[in-house]
C-alpha cells in the first residue's frame, strides 16, 4: 500500500466549537472560537449504536497490522477504503469528536459548532467500511442524542456530493430522524451507483416521508441551482419537520475545483445554507466534516461555514440563470413523490396523467416523473470480492487545476472585499421620543405605540446590547422628502403648521384616514430624519443593521397625497436617499404590514433599482386601502402577495417566503434591505385579525438577513396592539443582534395545514411573475399521483 496514504492523529483532528458573541469580525485566529483540543474516543457502546460488533472487531484488528501488504489486502475487501495501523484509533476519535460536539450543543454549553475531523463517516455502513469512511460519525452522534438525551426530532442534512447511503440506511424507518441529501447521481452512474440514492426512496414504516434524496443528474451545477433546491424543497420541509437539533454532513466536494464532484459551488454557498439552518432548532447546529478534495476550496468552505456559525452574514452570491433543466426536473420529481406527505409542497398545480386533454389557449408545461438507472454496480450478479486500491481516483490535469485555482483565488478576493467589518455594536436602534402628533382619545396611531415598545425593550435588556441613537434634532430636508413626493404634496402638509383646529379638521376630511395637529409636519420630518440616521449608520459600517421605532408610519403615502395615517413615505424616501447618497443600484423593500403599501408601490413602480414586495390582506379589494392594483398583476419590480379567504398565520407567510420572496430576492441580489415593519398582521392586532406569532417575525428577519451582506433596516409602520408590537419587535431585534429566532409554536395535532386560498394566491403570483423572474422556472404542472 502507498506509504504516503496515512491516517494520523495530529493537530487537525479536533472539534471546533463556535461561541456566539454580540458581534464578530473575520476569523483571524482561534480566539474567535472555543477550541476543544482534548478530543475523545467514542466508546464501544457508542459505536455499537450504529455498527455491528463483528465489524468493529475487524476494524480494531487493523491496529495490530504492520505489514502494508496485509493492510492493503484488508482494505481491498471494502469499496474505496484504505487502512493503516492508525486508522482504528483515528476513526474512534473522529466519531468521539462528533459526539462531544453534539452533546455540548444539546446540553446548552455552546449554541453551535464545527467538528473538523477525519476520516469521514457517511458511507460507513453497519457491517462495512466504504468510501473513505470507517465509522459513521454523524449517525453515531445522532444515535447518542436520541438514546442518551431522548431527542424526538433530529434533522441530518448531507450536502456532500456523494450520497450518504449508510446514514440513509441507519434511519430509513426511524420517525425521529429526517435525512436529506443533495448528491450527484447521474441516473445512478455516479458513485456509489445505488438505486436507493434516487428520489423515490422516501423511507419505510414510521420513517416514510423522512428520507429525502435530491439526485443531481448533471455536472457543473452552481449556487443558483442548489439554492433553488434549497428554497423550494428542502427548507420548507425542514421547517415543517421542526427539528430539535440539526446535524450537517458537511462535505465540500461539490465546491469548485474538487476533482470528485465536478460541481461549481462557491464556498460562500455553504455560508448561505448554514445561515438558513441556524434558524431551526433554536440555532442548535452541529456541522461535521465529510468529504472535500480540493484543498483550497475545502479550506474556504470550512472558513465561511464557521464565520456564519459565529454570526457573520453570508457574502452575497453571484447567481447564474437560467436554472439547469435537469435540476428543475429533479426538483419536480422530489415534489411529486413527497407531495402526499408534506403540506409545504402543495404549490405545483397538478394534472390527471390519464387525461390527455390540454387547453390550447392556456397550455402549461407538464412534468412526468421517470425512474431510470444507468449505473453498473446494482446490475452485477454478485458483489465483488475485492475492490481496486490503486489508481482509482480522479486526477485533474495541470491545466484544469490551474484554471480552478485561479477561479478560487478570484472568489476569495471577492469575498474578502464583501465582508463587512463594523465599528462596535451589531445593531443600531432609534426612537421617536416625542409625544407630539397625537389625535388623543383612542385613535390607534398614538404615541404609546413607540413608548410602550421602548420601555419593553429596556425591561428585556435589549437596549444595552444596541447602539442607541437619540434623535432630537435631525429632520428630513424638503429636498430629501422631494426625492419621492411632489412639491405640492409637501407644501400642503407643511401648511398644517399654521392651521387652526377648524382648518385642520377640514383638511383631514379631504384625505383618506388622516389626522393632523399643528406639530404634524415637524414630527414626520423627525421620523424620516431618524430613519435616515439609521441608513447612515448602516451604510458607514458603524453597525451591521438597524431598527427605527418611528411614527407616524409612511407606506400609504403616495407621491401626491397622504393616506392611512401616513404623510410622507419614510421607507421610500430612505431607499432613494441611500441610492443618491451611497450610489446603490439595487434595494429591496419588503412590506409585511397587514395593509398593502400602496403609496410605496406608487412611488417605486417600474423603478428597476428598487424591488418592492408586499404581503398584505387583500380580500378582493375589500380590505384597506381597497384598491384593485393591490392585486398581483402589476409590474416586474412589484411583487404583491394579496391574501384573501380568512386569517393567515405563520405557515402561509413562510410559504410565501420560500416559494416567492427568497428566490426573487436572491435573483435581484440587493445591496440593502428595508422592511416596512408593520405588526398589524400579528396575533392579537384589532385591525389586522391575522395570526402571525412574534417568533415568525423573527424567522422572516433571519431569512432576510442572508441578503445584502446582512445590511437590513426595519422601520416601524402599523401595529395597534401594544403588546403584539412589543413582542414582535423584540423577536426581530434579537435576530438582528445575532440571536437565533425562537421556535415556532407549531400545532402537533394539525400538521401545518395550509389555507387553501393562500395556496391559490401563491400559485397566482408565481404564474404571473414566472416570465419576469427566471428563478421561478418551477412553474410546471405535476401529476396528481405518480402511480
Amino acid at each position: 500500500m502507498d506509504h504516503n496514504v496515512t491516517h494520523q492523529i495530529d493537530q487537525s483532528d479536533e472539534v471546533r466549537v463556535t461561541e456566539i458573541r454580540p458581534y464578530n469580525h473575520l476569523i483571524n485566529d482561534e480566539a474567535d472560537c472555543n477550541l476543544f483540543n482534548k478530543a475523545r474516543k467514542a466508546t464501544e457502546d457508542e459505536i455499537l449504536l450504529v455498527h455491528d460488533a463483528d465489524y468493529v472487531e475487524k476494524i480494531s484488528n487493523t491496529a495490530q497490522m504492520i505489514d502494508p501488504d496485509k493492510l492493503e489486502h484488508e482494505s481491498s475487501k471494502y469499496d474505496a477504503v484504505y487502512f493503516n495501523s492508525n486508522t482504528y484509533n483515528l476513526a474512534l476519535y473522529s466519531a468521539g469528536c462528533a459526539i462531544k460536539l453534539a452533546e455540548n450543543i444539546v446540553g446548552g454549553i455552546v449554541r453551535n459548532g464545527f467538528a473538523l475531523v477525519r476520516p469521514p463517516g457517511h458511507h460507513a455502513m453497519k457491517r462495512e467500511a466504504c468510501g473513505y469512511c470507517v465509522f459513521n460519525n454523524v449517525a453515531i452522534a445522532a444515535s447518542v442524542c436520541l438514546n442518551r438525551h431522548h431527542l424526538k426530532r433530529i434533522l441530518i442534512v448531507d450536502w456532500d456530493v456523494h450520497h450518504g447511503q449508510a446514514t440513509q440506511q441507519t434511519f430509513y424507518n426511524d420517525e425521529r430522524v429526517m435525512y436529506a441529501s443533495i448528491h450527484r447521481y447521474e441516473m445512478g452512474a455516479f458513485w456509489p451507483e445505488l438505486i436507493e440514492s434516487n428520489y423515490n426512496f422516501i423511507g419505510e414504516g414510521n420513517g416514510r416521508r423522512l428520507n429525502v434524496n435530491v439526485p443531481l443528474n448533471d455536472i457543473g451545477l452552481c449556487d443558483s441551482d442548489y439554492l433553488t433546491i434549497w428554497h423550494n424543497v428542502l427548507l420548507p420541509m425542514f421547517y415543517e419537520f421542526n427539528p430539535e437539533l440539526v446535524i450537517v454532513s458537511s462535505g465540500y466536494d461539490a465546491a469548485i475545483g474538487c476533482p470528485e464532484g465536478e460541481m461549481l459551488l462557491t464556498p460562500s454557498f455553504y455560508a448561505h445554507a448554514t445561515h438558513t439552518l441556524m434558524g431551526l432548532a433554536n440555532g442548535k447546529v452541529c456541522v461535521v466534516l465529510e468529504g472535500g478534495y480540493c484543498i483550497e476550496s475545502l479550506a474556504d468552505g470550512v472558513s465561511y461555514t464557521i464565520r456564519t456559525l459565529l454570526g457573520d452574514p453570508p457574502v452575497p452570491l453571484r447567481m447564474r440563470y437560467p436554472i439547469n433543466e435537469t435540476v428543475i426536473s429533479t426538483i419536480l420529481d422530489v415534489i411529486s413523490v413527497h407531495r402526499p406527505y408534506w403540506n409545504c409542497l402543495r404549490f405545483q398545480r397538478t394534472f390527471n396523467r390519464h387525461d390527455n386533454e390540454i387547453d390550447d389557449d392556456n397550455q402549461r408545461k407538464r412534468h412526468y416523473p421517470m425512474i431510470e438507472y444507468r449505473g453498473q454496480l446494482e446490475l452485477l450478479p454478485n458483489k465483488p470480492e475485492t475492490y481496486p486500491t490503486r489508481d482509482c481516483y480522479p486526477v485533474q490535469s495541470d491545466e484544469t487545476k490551474s484554471r480552478y485555482l485561479n477561479a478560487i483565488e478570484t472568489l476569495r478576493t471577492y469575498a474578502d472585499n464583501q465582508y463587512v467589518s463594523y465599528d462596535d455594536k451589531r445593531t443600531c436602534i432609534i426612537q421617536m421620543i416625542s409625544a407630539q402628533h397625537n389625535a388623543g382619545g383612542t385613535h390607534p396611531e398614538r404615541p404609546s405605540r413607540v413608548q410602550f415598545l421602548w420601555k419593553f425593550l429596556k425591561t428585556n435588556n435589549i437596549l444595552e446590547r444596541c447602539l442607541v441613537i437619540n434623535n432630537r434634532n435631525r429632520m428630513a430636508t424638503i429636498e430629501q422628502i422631494g426625492l419621492c413626493h411632489s412639491m405640492q404634496a409637501i407644501m400642503q402638509v407643511r401648511s398644517t403648521e399654521t392651521m387652526s383646529n377648524k382648518e385642520l379638521r377640514v383638511y383631514e376630511s379631504k384625505l383618506d384616514s388622516i389626522y393632523c395637529t399643528e406639530d404634524t409636519f415637524s414630527m414626520v420630518r423627525l421620523a424620516i430624519g431618524s430613519l435616515l440616521q439609521v441608513v447612515d449608520c448602516v451604510m458607514r459600517n458603524e453597525c451591521l443593521n438597524g431598527f427605527a421605532a418611528i411614527r407616524p408610519p409612511g407606506h400609504h403615502a403616495s407621491r401626491n397625497s397622504p393616506a392611512g395615517f401616513c404623510f410622507f413615505n419614510n421607507v421610500a424616501i430612505a431607499a432613494h436617499y441611500a441610492i443618491e447618497q451611497y450610489n446603490l443600484k439595487r434595494i429591496l423593500i419588503l412590506d409585511w404590514d397587514i395593509h398593502h403599501g400602496d403609496g410605496t408601490q406608487d412611488i417605486v413602480l417600474n423603478d428597476e433599482r428598487i424591488l418592492f414586495v408586499s404581503l398584505h390582506r387583500y380580500d378582493n379589494a375589500n380590505f384597506y386601502p381597497e384598491k384593485l392594483d393591490s392585486n398581483f398583476c402589476i409590474a416586474k419590480n412589484v411583487i404583491n402577495i394579496p391574501w384573501y379567504g380568512g386569517p393567515m398565520g405563520d405557515k402561509e407567510y413562510l410559504a410565501a417566503f420560500f416559494n416567492i420572496i427568497l428566490p426573487i430576492a436572491y435573483n435581484f441580489n440587493p445591496q440593502l434591505v428595508f422592511v416596512s415593519s408593520g405588526f398589524d398582521a400579528a396575533l392579537g392586532d384589532p385591525l389586522g385579525e391575522y395570526r402571525i406569532t412574534p417568533q415568525a417575525f423573527g424567522h422572516m428577519t433571519h431569512l432576510l438577513s442572508s441578503l445584502a451582506n446582512g445590511k437590513i433596516i426595519l422601520s416601524l409602520e402599523g401595529g395597534y396592539n401594544l403588546k403584539s408590537i412589543a413582542d414582535s419587535a423584540l423577536e426581530c431585534i434579537k435576530v438582528l443582534l445575532g440571536d437565533p429566532p425562537g421556535a415556532l409554536p407549531l400545532d402537533e395535532n394539525d400538521r401545518d395545514q395550509l389555507n387553501e386560498c393562500a395556496i391559490e394566491t401563491i400559485q397566482n403570483v408565481i404564474d404571473y411573475h414566472s416570465t419576469n423572474w427566471p428563478c421561478l422556472s418551477l412553474n410546471v404542472d405535476i401529476p396528481e399521483t405518480i402511480l
